[in-house]
């Protein structure tokens, strides 16, 4: 009997180990779905959307960035963040710009206005994804 008293325990903590490390194990991704052409200038705008999965609402969002000259935050560096739908499913109004990338980030994440290189998964970004507007036509 105490052998059924010790493979109780270590069977729960294995089951509870497994189930952690699976859910650890899935990426969040990002997929663009609608971009806007190709394009410069701060009156002229577009709109940008797309999918998320493994986002966890209310803890991740999105950055989105149009790139030029440099890569500049959308839609204005003092509004930088992106809500993610609980379909996971996301829309912005963006600068053009000939790149634009998607950032998926934890709340804790502050963004750079600008910046010549985009920032790389790892404190606090959990995903980039970038496309030229040339690659979306």
């Amino acid at each position: 009997m105490k052998h059924h008293n010790i493979l109780l325990p270590l069977t729960a903590s294995f089951m509870a180990l497994s189930l952690t490390a699976g859910a650890a194990g899935v990426a969040p991704t990002i997929e663009l779905t609608a971009v806007p052409r190709c394009g410069e200038g701060p009156n002229r705008t577009g709109t940008i959307a797309g999918n998320t999965s493994g986002a966890e609402q209310g803890t991740h969002r999105l950055v989105i960035f149009a790139g030029t000259d440099r890569w500049y935050v959308q839609p204005y560096s003092a509004a930088p963040f992106t809500a993610i739908g609980r379909d996971g499913q996301w829309r912005t109004h963006t600068h053009l710009g000939h790149q634009y990338a998607a950032v998926l980030v934890t709340t804790g994440y502050t963004p750079p206005a600008s910046t010549f290189a985009l920032p790389q998964v790892g404190d606090g970004v959990l995903a980039v994804e970038v496309i030229s507007c040339e690659d979306s036509q």
